[in-house]
């Protein structure tokens, strides 16, 4: 039995060393930022923890959040991810009354709708919504718009008889206990200030908490509704989150920045973990959730590797219907968009893309091309 004792007590000390090397190593890397709030979770166990408590700003990561807000409405009975979202609010000032018609609430919630951005913080998205353009018919290609996002919380809100804050607080801050999350005066309308151990708890409901959303629920958010058709890791969308492809692995994240704010939040369903970063500075952005949720599991992955492409690129050249002009210059694949010249490389058989969320992809799958 003393035998047995010792070696259970030696476990523990390598394992608390374990942690605090990890925790050092965490600190050193944060170092540049002034506020760095950090949680992995392993299970049920908070397995490294920096700052947790701090309060920061939420970014998009709160998207995550919102779509399981908008799912205890569909789970009640209350709301359809497929109702027309005109139908939910005749007034929503549409500039294409035409192309509204046919949009859905899981259009917006997955980023299809067709619409695209004003990649501003929006004080009103009912307001920016009439001055946004319609990039592609509804359902047909990923587009990241935090104005037809907006407006998903918005009508799903009208739709309960609350605010939008009062839906998001009532439906899914109250149930998991995140008494930090809310509004700051200092941050736009619709910005939320949070902790990483608040969004933790959001982590821990797709884990299967069972607080909020039900396992048919859960399933339904983080399947893929959309395809980004880009080289990142994070190509897929579900409602209102990202679904990466590592190795194996897949994971669920979303990430977010507002000015010197940035958020991280990567969750592996399988392996019951999950890393949330939040920090108030750029320099934030270069610590990787993924090494140290790693080093809790005790793996290493591994970015989606390129596939050499086999579609013929020339068949696509020609003006879209967006205004894009996918060109052959000198035997390279170019697109020009919005007065943006963006050379194209091979990812798959196939798509191509260029850098960030601009794709060959987009064009050739969702957009008319007007004449070749």
């Amino acid at each position: 039995m003393a035998v047995l004792r010792d070696v259970v007590r030696r476990r523990g000390i390598a394992a608390t060393l374990a942690r605090m090397t990890l925790l050092e190593r965490l600190q050193r890397n944060c170092a540049a930022v002034p506020n760095f709030g950090a949680i992995v979770l392993r299970g049920d166990d908070v397995a490294l923890a920096h700052a947790p408590d701090v309060p920061l700003c939420a970014c998009s990561t709160i998207k995550v959040a919102v779509a399981m807000a908008v799912m205890t409405l569909v789970q009640d009975g209350a709301l359809e991810l497929d109702a027309r979202v005109v139908d939910l609010d005749s007034a929503l000032p549409f500039a294409d009354r035409a192309h509204a018609q046919r949009i859905t609430l899981r259009h917006l919630l997955s980023h299809t709708g067709g619409l695209d951005d004003t990649n501003e913080v929006e004080a009103d998205p009912r307001t920016a919504l009439a001055r946004l353009s319609v990039v592609a018919e509804p359902g047909r290609a990923f587009r990241y718009s935090n104005v037809a996002f907006d407006i998903a919380h918005e009508v799903a809100a009208r739709v309960a008889g609350v605010d939008a804050f009062t839906l998001l607080r009532t439906r899914v801050l109250d149930p998991l206990g995140m008494t930090a999350t809310q509004p700051r005066a200092t941050f736009p309308r619709g910005v939320l200030e949070t902790t990483a151990r608040d969004l933790a708890r959001v982590a821990t409901e797709l884990l299967g908490g069972g607080r909020v959303v039900n396992a048919t629920s859960r399933a339904e958010l983080t399947r893929i509704h959309a395809d980004s058709y880009t080289a990142a890791a994070s190509r897929y969308y579900g409602l209102g989150i990202g679904i990466e492809r590592w190795d194996d692995f897949t994971l669920l994240q979303h990430g977010g920045g507002l000015g010197r704010y940035g958020s991280a939040f990567v969750v592996d369903p399988t392996a019951r973990a999950a890393a949330v970063f939040v920090f108030d500075d750029p320099a934030g952005y270069a610590v990787s959730p993924h090494a140290y949720f790693d080093a809790v599991l005790g793996r290493e992955t591994h970015a989606p590797k390129t596939r050499a492409a086999s579609v013929d690129w020339r068949a696509y050249l020609g003006r879209y219907s967006n205004g894009a002009v996918l060109a052959d210059e000198a035997g390279a694949f170019v697109l020009h968009w919005n007065g943006a010249r963006t050379p194209l490389t091979a990812y798959d058989e196939r798509v191509f893309s260029g850098r960030g969320r601009i794709s060959v992809g987009q064009a050739v799958q969702a957009l008319r091309q007007l004449d070749a």
